[in-house]
């Protein structure tokens, strides 16, 4: 076998492996199936849609109708929601997650802080962007403090980073298990 041929075998493999790490991140998205099961779940419903706050439908069409009316999610959250101590995206989803008893770094916090986000940017006519990052809120005076608001958690990565950065490992120990193989 020449020398080119014995790498097709390689690069057959290689380009396999890389093809299926772009699908596992494409389908990294959460669906909007999935988004509402876990809204459903976490019991988000007890105030969404039960007169306190908006119903999913009205969610789903604000975040689509402020991402025609602002140029990003925070900007949209700090101008439009009221009755949350909230100026960015992050600062209101730690707040629901407080409200149902969860941790803002809590899976399925996460899957429904993602879903929303490429709600909005979706609807801005682009790819879903990184999660924001909380901005500091004024200090509040006596008589109008609310309640405090949790740490901002650590930045994270998401399901499809993550799925693209372990299909980047597992190619680097096939070639070096295929290379040794051939020593």
């Amino acid at each position: 076998m020449g020398t080119g041929q014995r790498f097709v075998p390689l690069i057959a493999l290689l380009s396999l492996i890389a093809l299926s790490g772009a699908v596992s991140y494409t389908t990294a998205q959460v669906s909007e199936e999935e988004a509402k099961s876990i809204f459903d779940q976490l019991g988000c419903a007890n105030c969404h849609g039960a007169g306190v706050a908006p119903s999913w439908d009205e969610m789903i069409a604000l975040f689509e109708d402020w991402a025609t009316r602002y140029e990003s999610i925070d900007e949209a959250i700090a101008s439009e929601v009221k009755g949350v101590a909230a100026s960015s995206y992050a600062q209101l989803m730690q707040s629901m997650a407080t409200f149902v008893g969860k941790s803002p770094d809590d899976p399925d916090v996460k899957k429904l802080e993602e879903f929303f986000l490429q709600v909005f940017e979706q609807a801005r006519g682009g790819a879903p962007a990184a999660p924001t990052t909380p901005a500091e809120t004024p200090a509040q005076t006596p008589e109008t403090t609310a309640p405090e608001t949790p740490e901002a958690p650590a930045e994270g990565i998401t399901f499809g980073e993550a799925a693209a950065i372990a299909t980047l490992i597992i190619v680097v120990i096939l070639v070096a298990a295929f290379v040794l193989s051939r020593s």
